[in-house]
């Protein structure tokens, strides 16, 4: 199927790390080379050759928690990133039976509290879609905080959607995702469905109120130039 699995062999298991789907096409492996000088694994299909760097270390989601539940050997924490240990042999690592939660310190973690607006139209389809990165995480979506789905997958390359057929009122409001694993919670999806005709209507008010304020500006200053 033209996919590769990252696995590590740990203390306490063998642990399935990250799943690359390699060709855009899906296309057959038909060989694979580990260049450990290169720090490079190369993988070949009937057509072509790409290089995989060992130490993909940007696919984490860039907090000390996910950085270390991802076991990477070639990743770990340093100074605010989930660095290279090419780049830098003092990271922060849990490749062993020790519990990782004392190797994170309070403010590593960095998310947003904002909710993004989504407009959308009443009695439309929409898709929630929360992106699974981890094997052995569990994805929860929440509407106005009470749990609507959990996902359970080992899967990397699926998303935990939640599927809304026919949008009505009950579904406007706030949504989130959230991931735990180990004891660790990360919100990874915050959206605010709103109605996109109350929507419109609210900002079309408010350049209405906005213009209405500059044109009595531009009386008054009229007013002044003639006085």
């Amino acid at each position: 199927k033209g996919s590769i699995h990252k696995i590590v062999e740990l203390p306490d298991g063998v642990q399935n790390i990250m799943e690359l789907q390699v060709f855009p096409k899906k296309d057959p492996i038909q060989s694979m080379i580990l260049d450990h000088k290169r720090a490079a694994l190369y993988v070949g299909s009937a057509n072509k050759v790409v290089e995989i760097p060992m130490d993909m270390c940007r696919v984490y989601r860039n907090n000390c928690e996910s950085c270390l539940l991802a076991r990477d050997p070639y990743c770990g924490w340093f100074n605010g990133s989930c660095q290279s240990v090419y780049l830098n042999r003092e990271v922060h690592q849990n490749l062993n039976l020790d519990a990782w939660q004392g190797k994170c310190q309070k403010g590593d973690v960095k998310e947003a509290d904002d909710y993004q607006n989504i407009a959308v139209v009443p009695f439309s389809r929409y898709y929630l879609n929360c992106p699974i990165e981890s094997h052995y995480a569990t994805y929860n979506w929440y509407h106005n905080n009470s749990l609507i789905k959990t996902c359970n997958t080992t899967h990397p390359q699926q998303n935990c959607f939640h599927f809304i057929q026919n949008v009505s009122h009950v579904h406007y409001g706030h949504y989130i995702c959230i991931s735990e694993e180990d004891g660790f919670k990360q919100a990874l999806v915050k959206e605010r469905l709103v109605n996109q005709h109350r929507f419109m209507s609210q900002k079309g008010q408010a350049t209405l109120t906005l213009g209405s304020w500059l044109q009595l500006l531009l009386m008054v200053v009229l007013v002044v130039l003639f006085h």
